[in-house]
């Protein structure tokens, strides 16, 4: 008789990993371009009554989250592109 192992883990229901690293800024910046492209169409179909309120809210956050995590990505991203160039040319200099 075969018993299933039993386990105490249970995975997260938060995103564990960063879903842009390893994506470039041009990737991000494409992405970034589609989700507010998304987002102005949202609007429009609210504006003409063809989506509900409870899904144009529930896609809203969702847009807004994405792009708000791609935003922050891509600062922090020339912040340390910023920093290498700093930190090269003090090598270079010192």
């Amino acid at each position: 008789m075969e018993t299933e192992p039993t386990s105490s883990y249970t995975p997260s229901p938060y995103p564990t990993k960063n879903l842009y690293a390893g994506k470039s800024p041009e990737d991000l910046k494409s992405e970034l371009r589609k989700l507010e492209e998304n987002l102005q169409w949202l609007e429009s179909q609210k504006e003409k009554g063809i989506i509900a309120d409870e899904i144009y809210t529930q896609l809203k956050t969702e847009y807004t989250q994405k792009i708000e995590e791609i935003k922050k990505h891509l600062s922090h991203e020339q912040h340390a592109s910023k920093s290498t160039i700093n930190f090269s040319k003090t090598q270079a200099n010192g």
